[in-house]
């Protein structure tokens, strides 16, 4: 169905209702398989995720597989779809927004993990550059970074006018 993202200083909505989000952050890898998962293996920690009461998942590090996405669509769990390539290659994160972009389940892009950190010139140019793109691409969902404050703990104001959500990672 429809279905609208919003975020502010009183939290996240769906759809213009109030939604709390109790994710995980989940590595798409599995003991003795690797990171290519059969979508058995995938849909097996789902349930089990959501069994643990858990409704948002965090593809940390890496960009979520067809099946991770489908089938988050199918059992009403909302995806953060992380990016872990910040070199020179737009074209990596260009491909991962025009292949998810349309996911029922989708609701935020992460654009990094800590690696762009807010206190200098290149981090905000670099995470300028990263968001303009998938903005070019997808006015729908929410952007965030996982980490968003210096290494003092210190958040700069311009740096989080990039993003639409304020990503913490180890409130000190």
């Amino acid at each position: 169905g429809i279905r609208t993202f919003t975020y502010d200083e009183t939290g996240f909505y769906l759809n213009g209702a109030p939604y709390e989000l109790k994710g995980v952050c989940e590595h798409q890898d599995f003991a003795g398989v690797g990171t290519a998962l059969p979508r058995d293996i995938v849909a097996f920690k789902l349930e089990k995720i959501k069994a643990m009461g858990a409704n948002a998942y965090r593809s940390a590090h890496h960009f979520a597989s067809r099946d991770l996405l489908e089938l988050c669509d199918e059992m009403g769990i909302l995806v953060m779809n992380e990016n872990r390539l910040l070199e020179s290659s737009p074209w990596r994160l260009k491909d991962m927004v025009l292949k998810s972009r349309m996911n029922a389940s989708l609701a935020f892009w992460s654009i990094a993990n800590e690696e762009v950190i807010g206190n200098t010139l290149f981090a905000q140019r670099m995470a300028t550059r990263l968001c303009n793109l998938v903005r070019s691409l997808d006015y729908e969902h929410l952007l965030v970074s996982a980490e968003l404050l210096n290494p003092d703990g210190i958040i700069d104001e311009e740096y989080i006018k990039i993003f639409d959500v304020l990503g913490v990672n180890y409130p000190e």
